[in-house]
């Protein structure tokens, strides 16, 4: 029953809000915002879509979300992101 977690109100509402966020209302109402909901909706899309691969470790999965998400926010992830865009991967 670990899909559970991909077919729930919570997953499908942040994912279509993630959604809608990024394609429509960061351009049409570019402000903060649209950034911060990005950010909610993106961390509770990201924890339960790998909850599903390794849903024993579901505490350990959101714990470890907050830890990067909080990581990727800081100016210490910079040189990562910098490589990361370097490589031309995506």
């Amino acid at each position: 029953m670990k899909h559970k977690y991909i077919f729930n109100p919570v997953f499908i509402s942040s994912l279509l809000t993630l959604l809608l966020n990024d394609q429509y209302l960061k351009y049409a109402y570019h402000n903060w915002v649209t950034g911060k909901l990005s950010d909610v909706f993106g961390i509770i899309v990201f924890a339960l879509f790998f909850t599903v691969f390794a849903h024993n470790y579901k505490k350990s999965i959101f714990i470890g979300t907050a830890i990067l998400f909080s990581f990727w926010k800081t100016p210490y992830s910079q040189p990562i992101i910098d490589f990361w865009n370097s490589q031309g991967i995506i």
